[in-house]
């Protein structure tokens, strides 16, 4: 009898197919942190081939799919926003298909409200926490406290891979982060850095227009500001504190916690 056995490709294999100076660009964001408005910019900015890295969103986890990263083999590319915690099997990917990663990230008090205000216009399908018609009906203080309790926690399990993987302090250029109070403050440098980043420059005068016309798109910012999370209460504040306790070893000041 023959028995018709089907392996599947490697991500070695499929690795040594792309071309060897091919750049690619992965833009991975925690939720809420400007990310649409950045995606938008870089790829109006690079013009590299736009090829996401996850087959669809909803409540799934975005983890990579090895079968995008075989498509435009020669071509640079692009991989816009996307919220994969750093595994073991995503570093691995990174470093065998030499993806740069940019990794986005805001104050998480402020993020509590974004989110907030974000949930309430409808968009449930999270994969960080099973959201259903009853956050419909809790006051805003019980939404708030929603957020912090059942969403929160993937925020941490998303930033602590990430920093320790590299930590926006370090120095050794595994990854390029972006911080939301920065981008804000210095968009035209914050963009600059993002380029050097990935060994690309632009007139200032091409990227100004470019800020300026995706600033005036639907790119799914609020309020853009900072500071918003002190409406929260200092109980609140206390709860989302104590969640960082958890992880002593690492620093969160870049997401606006201080001891």
């Amino acid at each position: 009898m023959n028995l018709k056995v089907n392996i599947p490709l490697s991500d070695e294999f499929l690795a040594g197919q792309i071309k060897k100076d091919r750049k690619h660009l992965w833009h991975l964001s925690a939720p809420r942190s400007g990310s649409t408005w950045v995606t938008t910019m870089l790829g109006n900015i690079l013009k590299y081939k736009i090829v996401p890295l996850v087959p669809s969103f909803d409540r799934r986890e975005q983890e990579i799919d090895l079968r995008t990263l075989t498509a435009f083999n020669d071509d640079n590319i692009f991989s816009p926003h996307q919220h994969c915690r750093a595994s073991q099997m995503t570093i691995t990917i990174m470093q065998r298909f030499n993806i740069k990663p940019i990794v986005q990230i805001r104050d998480i008090f402020d993020t509590v409200i974004s989110l907030k205000e974000y949930i309430a216009k409808g968009n449930t399908n999270l994969a960080m926490a099973y959201i259903n018609r009853e956050y419909n009906y809790l006051s805003d203080e019980e939404q708030l406290n929603f957020v912090i309790d059942m969403v929160l926690p993937w925020y941490f399990n998303f930033l602590g891979t990430w920093f320790e993987y590299q930590h926006p302090n370090d120095n050794k250029n595994r990854v390029k982060y972006v911080i939301y109070d920065d981008l804000v403050k210095d968009t035209l440098g914050t963009i600059k850095g993002i380029l050097e980043y990935i060994g690309e420059s632009r007139e200032e005068e091409e990227l100004n227009q470019i800020i300026e016309t995706v600033g005036k798109m639907n790119t799914e910012k609020n309020i853009a500001k900072a500071g918003r999370g002190k409406q929260l209460s200092q109980t609140q504040r206390d709860k989302i504190i104590k969640m960082s306790e958890y992880y002593s070893n690492i620093d969160f000041s870049p997401i606006g916690i201080e001891y």
